[in-house]
């Protein structure tokens, strides 16, 4: 059983449609006969870009040629005049691939340059490039005696080189003053709070051995008897005020400081001790904190 269709009046839709497609269809084979003898690989794919590939040339050839002549396949073949910083605006010149890759090249150093191009054009850039990977030659006899707690274990391979935990990438102590004494620096380094004390490898070196615990002392007992401000008494006994007490914000992590190192202080005093500062300087006290000095006063 075959299937005729009738086109009548009734269908004059169809008509209209079936009409229109082979007057496209016409123009176009008419467009790419008249460009293709030109010499024009692009042409047919300009028309329509939904045609096999065999239809003109092969797929690299359609794509340079689409953005040969059209100047729309990709953003990064329109160039702006210098007018707008924005790419695609103002007065556009529309480049070939062999333009933007010689820009690339020659102004930017595009890192995806072919090495024999890069040996061609620029037979230094090689030599440049190890020569920044590489330390700087410096003359044996200005350099310095390297301390023995900056030495570090070379390793040979990158995979035998250990992780960082976050504790040790964000370290204050890598930013300080390369100090030679090791205990000098020890002691400045404590003095910054560090974003996972737990996990850092010399807990126990910084909480016993960093801070001068008879100073410490003094200043707690100068501060809970004499009513002096905490960075009045860390600047008396010649104590970082960051250790005592980092601005009015690091009260907390102060407390928690010095409830860690065991200075003769229980929860009771640490908080008359931040009764005391948190009143002298003018800061909102907890009421958690008004009752508790009620206790010790009436205690």
């Amino acid at each position: 059983m075959s299937l005729t269709v009738n086109i009548s009046a009734t269908n004059n839709r169809t008509a209209k449609k079936r009409t229109v497609l082979e007057t496209g269809r016409n123009f176009q084979e008419n467009f790419m006969k008249k460009f293709q003898k030109k010499n024009l690989i692009g042409a047919a794919f300009i028309c329509d870009r939904s045609r096999s590939v065999s239809d003109s040339g092969t797929r690299g050839e359609q794509i340079s040629a689409s953005r040969r002549y059209t100047g729309r396949f990709c953003n990064r073949y329109l160039e702006t005049d210098g007018y707008s910083r924005r790419a695609g605006q103002g007065r556009r010149r529309v480049t070939t691939p062999h333009d933007d890759w010689a820009i690339n090249r020659r102004v930017r150093q595009d890192p995806f340059v072919p090495a024999n191009v890069i040996a061609r054009d620029f037979p230094n850039r090689r030599q440049q490039q190890l020569q920044r990977q590489r330390p700087l030659n410096i003359c044996p006899q200005t350099v310095q005696k390297t301390p023995s707690f900056l030495k570090t274990k070379t390793f040979e391979t990158p995979s035998q080189i250990p992780t960082l935990n976050p504790s040790q990438k964000t370290d204050h102590s890598r930013n300080l003053p390369n100090i030679s004494n090791r205990d000098l620096r020890k002691k400045i380094a404590s003095h910054y709070k560090r974003r996972n004390s737990v996990d850092s490898l010399n807990v126990s070196e910084r909480l016993n051995e960093a801070v001068d615990k008879n100073c410490m002392e003094e200043a707690v007992n100068d501060v809970l008897q004499n009513n002096i401000k905490l960075r009045e008494a860390a600047r008396l006994h010649n104590i970082c005020k960051s250790t005592l007490a980092q601005e009015e914000r690091h009260l907390q992590e102060y407390l928690e400081f010095s409830a860690r190192l065991n200075y003769g202080l229980n929860k009771q005093d640490i908080r008359i001790l931040a009764y005391q500062y948190a009143d002298a300087n003018g800061k909102k006290v907890p009421e958690k904190w008004k009752e508790e000095k009620k206790q010790a006063e009436s205690g």
